[in-house]
């Protein structure tokens, strides 16, 4: 403020003796909007924190201010008074009208405050005395990253775009607090999300603070591993003394060993970023514990045996499995052939597989009364129909071998006649769009063995114990599943119903708590099907928790869960020992963090605050760069910070978003992806060079050959021309200056169609001067030229995870925040640029956001 400047109210502050709370509340007998008063109160107390920080800024300035000032504390004693009276009025018009007044979230609203209300002491001096120390090393923060680091509130809010230079700045604010304020490092704590975010900034905060303190020890890396730490380091670490010592972790099928004979923790990754080769190349294993998938598989063994209610709703998904369902523009069957090849086909069949049918089979053989409605239209024969699993089955021959098969029908008016494949096909897809869920076509002699076997367990003629349960997959809507038992990426039932249990506890709830009330008040987008692998899953994931706890295991997601919820009762002084890493927490990636590691903060935030008085949160974000809905984060908890963060004062919101990293046509490209959320008018070039630097965007579309072959896919051909141009003419990179190609799906990156390519970038890699990442582990890193493969497709409606959000209470649905995240991803992968983006199409992709974003600008090849 310079000193001639006139305070005067601000503008958009509320006009206290205008609001009541009748007016406030919309006078409504039977609801009051205590929402609405929220937003005022908050609003409140953001004019009293923003005077008071304005206030301690004029009390600095010359005498002549003082009248400015007296207005101001004057201000700001009215808005205190209008909490105070405002509180007292909701509460008398609660009274007076017997109303229950509405409660926050538990998880917002249970008592005791996270940091403390005295502001951190740096002086004017303490800002010029640090400043001058950067200068002296070749850092000089610009306005907005000055306010970052300099911030006095104990609760920061930072905004920070893509290259807007948020790592050196938090970097910076940890040697403030260390070496200014004098605070040690081991009440400093840095989170990250990923592996190669933490290794970069281990190296700038240890290399800043050795290089401000050259006469102290040297700060190593190993000791700066212990300030930047993971969310799985924190959980593991603080679990290990507060939880309970007779339960061991277990993660995935290669449970790594995390803490030495003693029960000293190793240094810990984001166990989650590493591919299966890099966790099995880290971390020595624990023998001592079992595989995730053997305990998934004994539960569900267990589950299906014993528990009637689970088996009737596995031997249904089974069958509805059987037949995918898919939508026909066009049904092209006519019932004119339907007797004849039917019989045809059973007749085939029957000649195959004669032992089978002769000796289970035949009994069930179905009758005229078992035939199968479409549409009250049409009629289709069914072969056999198994009562007591409802279950009409038709069977053939598989394909391959009907594609041999000389016979032929005509179509109705018989100008033309066609193979028995091809009515067959057509027949499928009226099966598939239109049949009963009940209704199966099936030319494998597995499932229809399986079939007679669940019919055998739902007569009571075969004990459930004595065969396995169904391995299959359940399709939801909106899901992407792999139907391929060869696939590594292929995950049967019970996998996928411990996948949706993690993703609800990811939102910070428990799904074996979701009654089956429940599911008929929030599920009721989601299909009948769908709902019933709901109801599958809460069962499954009571009956595992049993199953670990019996062996004396425990998942990560449970101990995240635990620790949100844990009474912690110990001394003071234990308290104080063991989580006094927590008293300066520093979070960086914000916009990703999900509300089980809020809980997991808020509590143990809530704990040490209760034993000591101190306290601080800074936390640093971007929204446009939210890549994690799919695991419960939301860009909400950066965006307002105050409802999920219990504090004596509002957070400072600080905005950093001139970006120093990318040419301005990088920038006004990654802008593009956020305009239709009104999210990129901030965002600016700030290079001294931006304007005038070599830049390029490129797009190329799909080859239509390769290897003399029709294709759709990315051109290899020409990426593997550029690349090699840029290699050894244009950028030629180096180990520490590497080319970076992304990718939202690693297989456009690595082991393609494309031989030569993968020779070559595996070459590369060797040398260290190409780096391939997935757009979520490049998030944080730079290059001066990126090679982007394939498009980013767009998000399909998800039922289920849409009624997940209603019942964890989440604002908005899934799909929004599935569209805004694949959004988030373009920008992300854009912006990683320095200079060049080079990015190469597949029309496998045809849907994606390039059609989007940008075929208006760039026309097609």
């Amino acid at each position: 403020m310079n000193k001639t400047d006139k305070v005067e109210p601000q503008k958009n502050t509320i006009e206290f003796d205008k609001i009541t709370v009748p007016k406030l509340c919309g006078i409504r007998k039977n609801k009051i909007l205590k929402e609405d008063f929220d937003k005022y109160q908050l609003s409140a107390r953001k004019v009293v924190d923003t005077l008071s920080r304005r206030n301690e800024k004029v009390l600095a300035e010359n005498e002549k201010v003082k009248i400015e000032r007296d207005k101001l504390l004057a201000y700001a004693k009215e808005a205190k008074n209008y909490i105070i009276n405002i509180s007292s009025q909701f509460d008398q018009y609660c009274n007076d009208n017997s109303i229950v007044p509405f409660s926050l979230k538990d998880s917002i609203h249970k008592s005791g405050y996270l940091i403390q209300k005295n502001e951190l002491p740096i002086t004017e001096n303490i800002r010029k005395s640090f400043l001058d120390k950067l200068k002296a090393i070749g850092i000089t923060p610009d306005e907005n990253q000055e306010e970052m680091l300099f911030s006095r509130n104990p609760g920061c809010r930072i905004t920070a775009g893509a290259g807007a230079g948020k790592s050196t700045t938090l970097a910076a604010r940890v040697a403030l607090l260390h070496v200014e304020l004098g605070i040690p490092l081991e009440q400093i704590t840095v989170c990250t999300f990923t592996r190669a975010s933490r290794a970069e900034f281990i190296e700038k905060v240890t290399g800043l603070i050795n290089k401000l303190c050259p006469w102290k020890e040297p700060l190593t890396e190993d000791k700066g591993k212990k300030i930047v730490r993971t969310f799985h380091s924190i959980a593991f670490d603080t679990y290990s003394k507060f939880g309970s010592s007779s339960r061991r972790l277990i993660y995935g099928d290669y449970t790594p060993k995390l803490a030495d004979e003693q029960g000293n923790t190793f240094d810990i990754d984001e166990l989650d970023g590493l591919s299966a080769e890099e966790l099995k190349r880290i971390y020595q294993k624990d023998e001592s514990v079992p595989q995730l998938s053997e305990v998934l598989s004994v539960t569900y063994k267990k589950l299906f045996t014993h528990d009637e209610s689970f088996r009737n709703l596995i031997l249904i998904l089974y069958s509805i499995s059987l037949n995918r369902r898919k939508s026909v523009d066009n049904c092209r069957y006519d019932n004119l052939n339907e007797n004849s090849l039917s019989d045809k086909l059973l007749t085939d069949w029957i000649l195959e597989n004669k032992d089978l049918y002769e000796n289970h089979l035949k009994p069930y053989r179905a009758d005229v009364s078992h035939k199968e409605l479409i549409k009250g239209e049409r009629h289709l024969n069914t072969h056999f129909y198994l009562p007591n699993t409802g279950i009409k089955l038709f069977v053939s021959l598989p394909e391959h071998i009907r594609k041999a098969d000389s016979t032929s029908y005509p179509n109705p008016d018989k100008s033309r006649y066609y193979s028995i494949n091809t009515w067959c096909k057509w027949r499928k897809d009226l099966v598939n769009a239109r049949a009963n869920i009940n209704y199966i076509w099936s030319e494998s002699i597995e499932t229809i063995r399986q079939l007679l076997i669940n019919e055998q367990i739902a007569s009571g003629e075969r004990a459930a114990d004595t065969v396995p349960p169904p391995d299959f997959v359940h399709k939801p809507v909106g899901e992407i599943v792999n139907f391929d038992k060869s696939s590594p990426k292929y995950a049967p039932i019970q996998r996928q119903l411990y996948n949706l249990s993690s993703f609800v506890y990811s939102n910070g709830r428990k799904l074996g708590t979701c009654a089956e009330s429940h599911i008929e008040r929030y599920f009721q987008e989601a299909s009948g099907e769908d709902q019933m692998f709901v109801k599958a899953s809460v069962l499954f994931e009571k009956k595992l928790d049993e199953e670990l706890a019996t062996r004396g295991l425990i998942t990560f997601d449970q101990m995240f869960h635990e620790l949100s919820n844990m009474n912690i009762r110990n001394e003071s002084s234990t308290i104080l020992s063991h989580l006094k890493w927590i008293e300066h927490l520093l979070i960086d990636e914000f916009q990703d963090i999900s509300p089980n590691i809020i809980n997991l903060f808020c509590n143990l935030k809530r704990k040490y605050f209760s034993a000591s008085d101190r306290g601080t949160i800074m936390m640093v974000g971007d929204e446009n760069q939210s890549l994690y809905s799919w695991r419960g984060s939301s860009s909400e908890y950066i965006l307002d910070p105050d409802r999920y963060f219990p504090a004596p004062r509002v957070f400072e919101p600080i905005d950093l978003l001139n970006n120093y990293r990318s040419s301005e046509k990088i920038v006004s490209y990654g802008k593009k992806c956020l305009e239709s959320r009104g999210k990129a008018k901030n965002l600016c070039a700030a290079r001294g060079d931006a304007k005038t630097m070599d830049s390029s965007f490129f797009i190329h579309q799909p080859s239509s050959v390769i290897n003399n072959k029709k294709s759709n896919s990315i051109d290899y051909d020409l990426a593997l021309k550029l690349l090699k141009k840029a290699i050894t003419e244009d950028i030629k990179p180096t180990k520490r200056a590497p080319i970076f190609i992304l990718s939202s799906n690693t297989s456009y990156m690595l082991n393609t169609e494309h031989a030569e390519w993968n020779e070559y970038i595996e070459e590369q890699k060797k040398l260290g001067i190409v780096h391939t990442h997935t757009i979520h582990t490049s998030k944080g890193l730079e290059a001066k030229s990126v090679f982007l493969m394939g498009d980013i497709p767009q998000a399909q409606s998800n039922p289920i995870k849409n009624s997940i959000y209603r019942w964890c209470d989440l604002r908005g649905t899934y799909d929004d925040a599935q569209h805004h995240e694949k959004l988030c991803m373009l920008y992300v992968a854009i912006t990683r640029a320095k200079n060049h983006l080079t990015w190469f199409l597949s029309k496998q992709n045809r849907n994606g956001l390039y059609k989007e974003v940008f075929q208006k600008e760039f026309n097609s090849e």
